[in-house]
């Protein structure tokens, strides 16, 4: 994959917790911010995820029946469930 180079403001105390935990972690500022954003990211995905679950978990309990949208919502979540547990 192809990286590009963006500028970005911090605020300074950020940017010093940044470096020691680069420092500390073997790596660089760049790979923190791209750790934290790539954890943003998948925390937000996790959460839309959950609630997509919820609601197709409540359309079965209320309707005593599956849907095929259900289903997929029910396995998009055991998928994420499986990337983030490591096991695809």
């Amino acid at each position: 994959m192809a990286k590009i180079k963006v500028q970005i403001t911090v605020e300074e105390d950020l940017l010093q917790r940044v470096e020691s935990y680069a420092d500390e972690h073997f790596t660089t500022r760049s790979g923190v911010f791209n750790l934290g954003a790539e954890q943003l990211l998948l925390q937000d995905e996790a959460r839309k995820s959950l609630n997509a679950l919820t609601d197709a978990l409540q359309r079965i309990a209320a309707s005593n029946k599956i849907s095929e949208e259900d289903k997929r919502q029910i396995d998009s979540f055991s998928y994420l469930a499986a990337t983030l547990n490591g096991r695809v």
